[in-house]
């Protein structure tokens, strides 16, 4: 995930400011999905592929194209950014739309401290981006 950074310090994404871009974050997923109606899609991947996702409700998606996709948020210290997702299966929003899934690994591999743990269990449920500061 590529993001805008800050002048200085680090900051924090939580779980209330994202309440549209994070969607759902699963640890066993094997891909992200991003729906249309909550990211813009930036352009699809080329050379163009497609893939299927099984499990979900026990339902299968087939033929889903991956792009890369984007969205803005502002986080806990008002700075507005930019958040980019590459390589995200384009779910079809439907009436009813869809959540947005993100792959907990794809998000660490590219430098987050995903925060997952339920606030019951003491988590801070957030999302921490990598900053060129912090």
């Amino acid at each position: 995930m590529a993001v805008a950074r800050p002048h200085h310090g680090a900051w924090t994404l939580t779980d209330d400011d994202l309440s549209f871009i994070l969607g759902l974050i699963d640890r066993g997923a094997n891909v992200g999905l991003a729906n249309p109606r909550h990211l813009r899609l930036l352009q699809y991947a080329f050379p163009s592929w497609k893939i299927n996702v099984n499990g979900i409700g026990n339902s299968r998606l087939s033929g889903l194209k991956i792009g890369t996709f984007g969205g803005t948020t502002t986080t806990t210290c008002g700075t507005l950014v930019l958040l980019i997702f590459h390589e995200y299966g384009e779910i079809d929003p439907g009436d009813n739309g869809g959540q947005i899934v993100h792959f907990k690994m794809q998000l660490e591999d590219g430098g987050c401290h995903v925060n997952d743990r339920p606030h019951q269990l003491m988590g801070e449920q957030n999302v921490v981006p990598m900053t060129l500061y912090g």
